[in-house]
């Protein structure tokens, strides 16, 4: 069930993105010469807009997949969580700055070393889901935050934005895998919730924990405890 489920995202939400990016493709190269360069501009941000979107469900469907068959190993080491952030947020801050979204980045900007023992591609993989998730739920104007700080024998890093906020009802959802569950950002950029899924498999596996408090219209935050230890 889970697997015609899985057929059936990938058939109706790739499908009418790429119908998309086909017309508006069409559009550029037939009547090039008519439309103006802003309607142009106009036109190839969304295919840029949807294409980026086509493919975060493909990663999420791949990293989902991977995580329930048991193909992703897990091999753990120590290394400073501000590589990872680092990395992550210069990956997002482009569409983070397209919208007018603060991004800031408190763990990089921290001198203090915060080592975690921890599978590093598995880190890199949840950060890239919550940043790139609170951008998505955040209006323009508003900030996303992420920081980090050690506390007995585990790091708590939290990404916080003032975004839409969850309801509480579905906040029970969120790390389940509900594939009837789905999610809209505020440019309307679906989200199928696979990516929170694999967070919560990923942090998991590194015996660590995830959680998120949120308010509808004020914003989420969502945490992770990751041990510093073997």
């Amino acid at each position: 069930r889970t697997k015609n489920k899985l057929f059936s995202i990938i058939a109706h939400d790739l499908k009418n993105p790429f119908q998309g990016i086909i017309g508006f493709s069409e559009l550029i190269i037939k009547e090039a010469e008519k439309q103006s360069s802003e309607k142009i501009k106009k036109y190839s941000q969304y295919i840029y807009d949807v294409s980026l979107q086509s493919y975060k469900l493909l990663d999420n469907l791949l990293d989902f997949t991977r995580s329930q068959t048991g193909l992703i190993k897990y091999n753990p080491e120590y290394f400073n969580i501000a590589e990872p952030v680092k990395e992550t947020v210069l990956l997002v801050k482009s569409n983070a700055d397209a919208k007018g979204v603060n991004l800031i980045d408190e763990v990089t900007e921290n001198s203090e070393e915060l080592k975690v023992f921890a599978d590093k591609s598995m880190i890199a993989t949840v950060l890239r889901n919550l940043i790139s998730n609170a951008v998505k739920f955040t209006p323009s104007g508003g900030t996303v935050r992420i920081s980090a700080k050690l506390e007995d024998d585990n790091l708590i890093l939290k990404v916080a934005d003032t975004g839409v906020g969850i309801k509480e009802s579905d906040i029970p959802k969120l790390f389940k895998a509900d594939l009837n569950f789905s999610t809209f950002g505020t440019r309307n950029e679906k989200g199928t919730g696979l990516g929170l899924v694999v967070c919560k498999d990923f942090i998991d596996k590194n015996n660590g924990t995830i959680s998120v408090k949120s308010k509808v219209g004020k914003g989420s935050v969502f945490t992770i405890t990751l041990p510093v230890k073997k």
